[in-house]
């Protein structure tokens, strides 16, 4: 039977306590509790956010929720996001304006018709794949942004900007991406470029990691945060059922809780010694019976992901990059009581 490192390694640090916050039994109990609740993460940021806020912007934030209506979820995750009063303001006054495409971005970049399902992710008239060999885990961690911000998603359509707000991910992808260009393929490339420097310098400690070797895991915990959820990074030993079972439950329970799952996937010593490591990442975006949708940035892609991926060897999976094992993950990190 072949084997991965972090398998591996995963297995050797157990005994000392490595993963107990995501397989003890509390821990997963926590976890499939939430998988019914039905109470999203950018509801309760919403919801705490009106609470602290001052009668001025509670007013305002209650006014571009009543402006949207039916759009009124697009309102919640800008506010969730922590953006100011008066972009929130100016998007909503704005929306009836914005090009259905840009719509169709903030409402839920993965859905087409309305809902996620297989298929091709498109932003406006770019599908959201790659840029180049390196850049899997940018491009996710991009398509996190979208789905999350509006305000990065209606930039990444139009470019436009609400009352001179730029979400940090815009940011990046103007001081690192290369420049903005006047298109919607110009923005992706540069939203996915600057992810990558953000992902990279300072990788290892003070130290930067190697670009060409993509994107590492705990740099992407670090930089995930949707709707002030801090998230942490998990090895797999996919040879434990428990471990598999364990990790499986987590990330159900993330997606029931709105929130996307980041996945390394690689393959094994069967393969070659150079796939022990993790090789692709893709991100996790729904729940489905037995299974996941997962967004796969090389075909730009929702590829339906079996639960049975979680353990152990098996095939080459389309909806893995092509590759066999589920290595690291990237999901959001349980309550410090368990």
């Amino acid at each position: 039977m072949g084997w991965t490192l972090t398998s591996v390694v995963a297995r050797a640090l157990r005994p000392l306590g490595w993963g107990r916050r995501w397989l003890s039994d509390a821990a997963v109990a926590r976890a499939h509790a939430l998988v019914p609740s039905g109470v999203g993460a950018a509801a309760r940021a919403w919801e705490r956010r009106l609470a602290a806020s001052s009668l001025a912007d509670r007013r305002a934030l209650e006014t571009a929720l009543a402006e949207l209506a039916e759009d009124g979820d697009v309102v919640v995750r800008a506010g969730a996001t922590g953006a100011p009063v008066d972009a929130i303001a100016a998007l909503a006054s704005s929306w009836r304006r914005l090009h259905d495409d840009a719509k169709a971005a903030a409402r839920d970049a993965f859905a087409s018709s309305g809902a996620r399902s297989e298929g091709p992710v498109a932003l406006g008239v770019v599908t959201a794949r790659q840029v180049d060999q390196t850049t899997c885990g940018a491009a996710v961690l991009g398509m996190l942004h979208v789905a999350s911000d509006p305000f990065v998603a209606i930039w990444v359509v139009t470019g436009r900007y609400f009352a001179g707000y730029t979400p940090e991910a815009v940011a990046a992808a103007l001081i690192h991406g290369g420049g903005e260009r006047g298109d919607v393929d110009g923005r992706w490339r540069a939203l996915q470029r600057g992810q990558h420097t953000v992902a990279t310098d300072r990788a290892v400690g003070p130290f930067p990691w190697p670009r060409s070797l993509g994107t590492p895991p705990w740099s992407v915990a670090r930089l995930v945060r949707p709707f002030g959820i801090r998230y942490r990074s998990a090895m797999l030993d996919d040879r434990s059922p428990e471990a598999a079972d364990a990790l499986t439950a987590h990330a159900s329970a993330a997606l029931a809780d709105g929130l996307p799952v980041v996945l390394y996937s690689a393959g094994d010593s069967d393969l070659g010694l150079e796939t022990v490591v993790p090789r692709h990442v893709v991100l996790l975006v729904a729940a489905m019976d037995d299974a996941f949708l997962a967004y796969e940035p090389g075909r730009g892609s929702l590829v339906r992901l079996s639960e049975e991926a979680f353990s152990g060897p098996g095939p080459r999976r389309p909806g893995l990059g092509n590759w066999s094992r589920v290595a690291w993950l990237v999901l959001p990190s349980p309550a410090p009581s368990v």
